[in-house]
């Protein structure tokens, strides 16, 4: 192979060892799930109703024209902070998964984002006090395996980080081991940027939680283009950012970079070296997590490409990559709660299983409808399965 062994800062970590150690964590893992099951999950984050458009075909390539649906248009639960909930219930056995958002509870959909929380346990804290404003949605488009949005942010264009009730946040899981805060879809709520209230307000949160305490973030895509929010003033408060490749590379290229031109690379290697080095100078101790489409995922470290995970199988044709990343975090939190080691972003034990389910869920994301539509636990094993006798042929 081109180049066999991974670096990072302590060393370096043969790949052929974290091979050994995916397939360990393949045959035990699943069933066991005690580190993770004392654990807290409290998402910051957005949530939308989707309305759902399978296009036969293209979007409209013209003002006026027109296309074909190959379904009827449908209405479900979205939002990647909806999404990451759901899919994380569905894997973990963690008890206490919260988030907290804005929906209006009058409208109609308001309540189909209360009941599909209640329907999959965990639990929604509306912290709207907007009532005026209908609750987020978003057509979702999806053509020829890749998919777009159009998004009325609603009540979410009103939710701010002093709206967070961190007293909750904080006396709300007096048994567990350890808490993690992710702030999903930060560049869908406008409220959460600049003035360095939300900087406040998950410093607060660290401070007072008396327990071993992480801190990821999830952009999304930003519908402004400015790839800015103030994110870079926020980084050094993240333990883990999460972003796909074009989401690093608008960032990084935002910020007028003198290497701007690896960021356009065609050479995957040569790309994420670049990205490593911008993220490393912006925040040294923020571990960045890029998730790679079909090519699967990487963690980037200290300036260095420290661990890659390919996708577990391939797939032709995506059924519907909606909640694909979201899906991915899902499993990549569940990956790293299930060990004791979760509090270093050094640890390669913890990324490697971090980076494994987060492939496997978000792999078994794309190929059901629905961004907020988990496999099944058969459906999980039988991709777990499938990697592993790739693994050995």
């Amino acid at each position: 192979e081109k180049n066999p062994s991974i670096s990072h800062p302590q060393g370096s970590i043969n790949r052929n060892s974290f091979c050994v150690f995916y397939q360990q964590q393949m045959s035990t893992q699943m069933d066991n799930q005690d580190a993770s099951s004392s654990s807290s999950v409290m998402i910051l984050g957005d949530a939308f109703a989707d309305l759902q458009c399978f296009l036969d075909g293209d979007l409209p390539k013209q003002a006026g024209g027109d296309t074909r649906l190959t379904k009827p248009i449908s209405t479900v639960a979205g939002g990647s902070g909806i999404n990451t909930a759901t899919h994380l219930k569905s894997i973990s056995n963690i008890t206490n998964v919260r988030l907290y958002t804005a929906i209006n509870e009058s409208d109609e959909y308001g309540a189909l984002l209360r009941n599909h929380a209640k329907h999959h346990e965990f639990s929604l804290v509306n912290c709207c006090r907007e009532t005026k404003s209908s609750t987020g949605h978003c057509a979702v488009m999806v053509a020829d395996g890749e998919r777009s949005f159009m998004t009325h942010l609603g009540v979410m264009d009103k939710f701010e980080a002093q709206d967070v009730p961190v007293d909750s946040i904080v006396t709300g899981h007096p048994l567990s081991s350890s808490v993690h805060i992710h702030v999903a879809g930060y560049f869908n709520i406008p409220g959460f940027w600049g003035r360095d209230q939300l900087q406040k307000v998950l410093i607060e949160i660290k401070e007072r939680i008396k327990c071993p305490t992480i801190i990821s973030l999830l952009p999304q895509y930003d519908a402004t283009e400015q790839w800015d929010g103030q994110l870079m003033q926020l980084l050094p408060s993240i333990d883990y950012l999460f972003v796909n490749k074009l989401e690093a590379m608008n960032i990084a290229k935002a910020r007028k970079s003198s290497d701007t031109k690896l960021f356009d690379s065609a050479d995957e290697d040569q790309f994420l070296e670049a990205i490593a080095v911008f993220f490393y100078n912006q925040s040294p101790s923020t571990c960045i997590v890029v998730t790679l489409g079909a090519g699967g995922a990487c963690a980037l470290w200290e300036g260095k490409v420290v661990a890659k995970q390919p996708a577990p199988i391939s797939l032709e044709s995506p059924l519907d990559p909606t909640g694909a990343g979201d899906s991915f975090i899902a499993g990549f939190l569940h990956g790293i709660l299930s060990h004791s080691t979760m509090q270093s972003k050094k640890d390669p034990e913890s990324l490697a299983s971090g980076l494994l389910y987060g492939c496997v869920l978000g792999t078994s994301c794309v190929m059901r409808s629905g961004a907020s539509n988990p496999a099944t636990q058969d459906e999980i094993n039988d991709i777990l399965h499938e990697y592993e006798q790739r693994k050995e042929t």
